[in-house]
């Protein structure tokens, strides 16, 4: 992990005003967050092999459901992807294909959403989408406020009931000096405006 850390400064000539915390955070990606269930309005895609003509992507009805071609009705609301993908082949191998290998990919995170509050353009909630980094973030709220803290940045994280509160050096990430980093569902960015700092 050291070893991992010192390999990651030396890459972005960042020693100081970058911290191992945010390294370690900034190096994980969605896949190490808690397994993401499904919820109402958002997107996902089901592949299936060896019939392509079963693949189509789908969104959450506010009932929780989706309808599948073949197997009609399918309640997916609380649900991981690998659930959704082991009940499908299950109900397809029942009665149309004899191998079915079903592959899910959330592409929307209607349901769950990431806050930004502070000193951006365009504070509030966005919905998460899948691979959406802090780079992505920024763009999306219009940017930083000329007035923002660039480096006092403060992202609040869930992680197994836990509270983790990870101080990201936004100056540098923006300016190719600091790797970017992937954001979960739920996080809450707060930009702090540089004339409240004490």
């Amino acid at each position: 992990m050291l070893l991992t850390v010192a390999v990651s400064l030396a890459a972005f000539g960042c020693g100081g005003g970058v911290s191992d915390k945010y390294l370690d955070w900034a190096q994980r990606s969605f896949a190490d967050a808690p397994d993401a269930t499904l919820g109402p309005r958002d997107r996902f895609k089901l592949e299936v092999y060896p019939d392509a003509s079963l693949n189509r992507s789908y969104t959450v009805s506010p009932e929780g459901t989706i309808n599948h071609p073949l197997i009609g009705p399918l309640r997916v609301v609380g649900r991981t992807c690998y659930e959704v993908e082991t009940e499908v082949s299950r109900r397809l191998r029942e009665s149309y294909l004899r191998e079915p290998s079903v592959s899910c990919t959330i592409d929307e995170v209607n349901s769950q959403q990431i806050v930004v509050v502070g000193a951006v353009e365009s504070p509030g909630p966005i919905a998460y989408t899948h691979g959406l980094t802090l780079i992505d973030l920024v763009s999306r709220m219009g940017g930083l406020s000329p007035t923002a803290a660039k480096d006092r940045v403060q992202l609040t994280r869930i992680v197994d009931g836990e509270t983790v509160e990870i101080l990201i050096p936004m100056q540098q990430v923006m300016r190719g000096r600091a790797p970017n980093m992937m954001l979960w569902p739920g996080d809450i960015i707060y930009v702090p405006n540089a004339g409240l700092i004490q």
